[in-house]
This record gives structure tokens, C-alpha cells and sequence, in this order.
């Protein structure tokens, strides 16, 4: 038991780690950048703009000079160019969305060197340097920012000669640059929106170098998704901690016998479930053959009885002292039947159904000294009185008063039981017939009273 309680603290904790981690996650993803001016929004997004184009024109380049419909003479080997371009990534893209303008400042100077120690010295010439300069000038932040020239001569900086650029890579990210530039922007106050200024609140065109690209959606406001997945994070928590809180106790209770019941029943999720199905199932056969048993030992125990014995008397003798028995208990309280005419009858009956029946089939017209009980009827007539039948197996019957005194009895000192060892009728009760049985009228129980 201590195992088990083990594995399921350890699995508790697996679940709170992964929920916690799961949380710093978001807050990485959805964490807003303290940016309160426009000059710290120029500065923050005109950087990671020059990181992020740089590591897209090294995207389109292996692109272009590796496109397989390129003749075989074109196609290039780029082997060093794609671990540099993975090294980069590594470096310097990966980290963006965690670090604050201070690193990203310390990590713009370093894209230089690394450029020129990767095989990328053209990218950091013809790129990188353009860009830097537009960033040292504090140019507007817009697609003009990154339209650049090579140092050398006029022709662009994304021109790969001799070959097509298409700038798929290139136009996404100036595109996701400029949103989010322009996003932050609208956060700040009023104020700050007035006038131009050094840096410029730039008028963003549509105008995309090379082929068009759509626009790419950039969220207004990120600050409900947080809060909605912080709610739906917690929701599932609840979820699986009640899971797993209802199936440990349930195997808990299974103890060693947990593998044998769940080989019983199909493997699922909810499996435990159909194991409760099955106990559920197999105590109601059990409790039946409970009760099957417990007839079949009264009779035998009866059966065994001398003949010789004082106690033993023939079926018609207990009949009579019986019926006498009831008339000198209850003088004042004759039986009283049906006035509907037909012969009188009786059937005695054992013990009684649960829910106060007494099933017809099962009645014995005469008593072998194993029945509790006796019903009299006419023949014509849907009603009969209930009598218990006192003799020596009072005791038994008070040991078990659940099953075979409470379905038809009202028990007039039922707090005696335990030292009680005969029953006292006092008042006879009635029964109705219902299809193939006799009903206990509830406003009618037998009155007994433990002695």
C-alpha cells in the first residue's frame, strides 16, 4: 500500500511540474515587452527587425541556389551554409521572444562576427551593414527601412546573382516586423501618438519587394488569450485530479485483487468504472445464493432432529398448536378474513422478498417447522392476513431482522434485539394479490414485539 500511495503522489507531482511548465510557457508566449515610449518601441522592433531579416534572407538564399527545379550546373552545395544557418537560429532567433531591449542590443553586435566565422561574410556585407546604418540614421521604421542597397554599386541587397530571389522568407518577416511595431504603438498613450518624431510613426504601404504575400494576422490583444488558457489550464488540472483521486480509491479498496478485476473487464480510460459494474453485479449473486443457503440449512437443521425427540411433533400437531398459539396471544383480535365468500386456505412461507413480497410459487401448504410465516386467505378473495409464526427459531430470525423481520414487520422494541431471543406477535398485518405474489399492505404490517 505504501507503493502504491507512492506512485500516485508521484504521479500528482509529474502533473503539477507539467502544469507549471506549461504556464511559464504562455508567459514567454504572451508576455508583453515594457515599452512604454516610442522611442523604446523604435529601438526594440527596429533590432530584432534587422536580426530576424538577416536570418530570413539566409533562409531565402539556400532556398533559391538549392531549388531542385534549378539546372543541375546551378544547384549549389550550401552543407556550411545550413549549419551556420542553424547555429544563427540557435543563437539568435530562438531567444527573441525572452529577452528584453538590453540583450537585444548585445546580441545585434554580435551577429556581425558571427556571420563572417560562418560563411556568411556576403549576408553580413550586403545585408547586415545596410541595415545597420538605416538603424544608426534612425530612418522610419517601414518597408523603405528595409529596402537596401549593396555598398557596391545599386542593385539590391537581397539580388542573389544569377539567380531568381522570390523573398518568401524576406517579405513574411517585414510584414510581422512592421504589425508589430505599429501594434505597440497603438498601446502607447495618446500623447505619444501626436507629431512626428525622430524615429517616425511610419505610414506602413502594402508594397512588398518581389512576389506579393499575404498578410499575416498579428493579435490586438493577447492579454485575454493568457488569462483563457490560465482557465482552461487550471479546468483540465481539476479534471485530471478528480480522475485520478476516484480511480486510486476505488483501487484502493480492490487491494490484491486489483489485477484479477481488471483482467475482467476491457481496458480503457474508464475502466475502473466497469469494474465497479461487475462488483456491483457479482454481490447481488452472492447475496441471493446467501439467502438460498441459509433456507436450505434451516431445513436441514429441522431434518435433523430426532423423532424420539420432545420437540418433534408431526406437520398437522405444529398446524394446530399454531393456530391456537395466535388465538391465546391475541383473544381480543380474532382473524378476521374477507367476507367474499370461497374457501378458506392457508400457505406458509419462509422469508419474505426485500421489498415485502411473499412470491406465490414458493408457499408450502403445510409447515415443516422451517417457516416464519403464515398467510390466510379465501379463495376468491385479492386479500389475506399475515401471521408470523413464534417458535424456536425466533433467534435466527432476530439475528437477520433486516432481511427476515423488517420487509413485513413493524418492530415495537427494536432496540432489544441484541438480548432478545423469542418474538411476540401482537397484531396480525395484511397482504394484497399482486400478479403472482402477495404485497405487504405497508399501512398494515405485522406488529411484533422482541422478548
Amino acid at each position: 500500500m505504501n507503493l502504491q500511495k507512492f506512485e500516485i503522489i508521484k504521479r500528482y507531482f509529474k502533473l503539477f511540474a507539467l502544469s507549471v511548465f506549461f504556464l511559464i510557457k504562455c508567459n514567454f508566449l504572451f508576455a508583453q515587452h515594457d515599452l512604454n515610449d516610442s522611442t523604446k518601441v523604435y529601438e526594440y522592433w527596429s533590432k530584432r527587425g534587422v536580426i530576424e531579416v538577416v536570418y530570413a534572407y539566409m533562409n531565402d538564399y539556400i532556398t533559391t541556389v538549392m531549388d531542385p527545379s534549378l539546372p543541375k550546373k546551378k544547384i549549389k552545395e550550401c552543407t556550411k551554409e545550413t549549419n551556420g544557418l542553424k547555429e544563427y537560429e540557435k543563437q539568435f532567433i530562438s531567444p527573441l521572444e525572452k529577452i528584453e531591449i538590453n540583450e537585444l542590443s548585445s546580441k545585434l553586435y554580435e551577429v556581425s562576427s558571427f556571420l563572417k566565422n560562418n560563411n556568411w561574410s556576403g549576408a553580413e556585407k550586403n545585408v547586415l551593414q545596410p541595415l545597420l546604418i538605416n538603424l544608426r540614421e534612425k530612418n522610419k521604421l517601414n518597408n523603405d527601412f528595409f529596402s537596401t542597397l549593396k555598398p557596391a554599386g545599386n542593385e539590391k541587397s537581397t539580388v542573389i546573382p544569377g539567380y531568381s530571389n522570390k523573398m518568401n522568407n524576406w517579405n513574411k518577416t517585414v510584414e510581422k516586423i512592421l504589425s508589430g511595431y505599429n501594434e505597440d504603438l497603438k498601446k502607447l498613450k495618446p500623447e505619444n501618438d501626436t507629431g512626428n518624431n525622430s524615429q517616425g510613426t511610419s505610414e506602413t504601404t502594402n508594397t512588398f519587394i518581389g512576389d506579393k504575400v499575404p498578410n499575416l494576422p498579428s493579435p490586438e490583444n493577447q492579454n485575454w488569450i493568457f488569462v483563457s488558457l490560465l482557465c482552461f489550464l487550471f479546468f483540465l488540472i481539476g479534471i485530471f485530479i478528480c480522475y485520478f483521486m476516484i480511480k486510486s480509491s476505488i483501487y484502493s479498496l480492490l487491494d490484491d485483487d486489483k489485477k484479477t478485476y481488471k483482467k475482467s473487464v476491457s481496458k480503457s480510460l474508464f475502466s475502473f468504472l466497469s469494474i465497479l459494474r461487475l462488483l456491483k453485479k457479482r454481490m447481488d449473486e452472492y447475496k441471493n445464493k446467501v439467502t438460498e443457503l441459509e433456507s436450505k440449512i434451516e431445513k436441514l437443521e429441522k431434518k435433523s432432529i430426532p423423532e424420539n425427540d420432545s420437540i418433534s411433533i408431526n406437520n398437522e400437531d405444529t398446524i394446530n398448536a399454531e393456530k391456537k398459539q395466535v388465538n391465546d396471544e391475541n383473544p381480543a383480535k380474532p382473524i378476521e378474513l374477507s367476507k367474499d365468500g370461497g374457501n378458506e386456505s392457508e400457505s406458509f412461507f419462509s422469508i419474505p422478498e426485500n421489498d415485502g413480497r411473499f412470491i406465490i410459487d414458493k408457499g408450502e401448504q403445510t409447515n415443516d417447522g422451517s417457516k416464519y410465516y403464515k398467510i390466510v386467505y379465501r379463495t376468491n378473495s385479492g386479500e389475506g392476513d399475515l401471521f408470523y409464526i413464534s417458535g424456536q427459531q425466533d433467534k435466527r430470525a432476530i439475528n437477520r431482522l433486516d432481511s427476515y423481520l423488517k420487509p413485513v414487520c413493524d418492530i415495537d422494541n427494536i432496540t432489544n434485539y441484541e438480548s432478545a431471543s423469542k418474538i411476540e406477535l401482537l397484531e396480525k398485518g395484511r397482504v394484497i394479490k399482486n400478479a403472482d405474489s402477495w404485497v405487504i399492505d405497508t399501512n398494515h404490517k405485522v406488529k411484533i414485539k422482541l422478548v
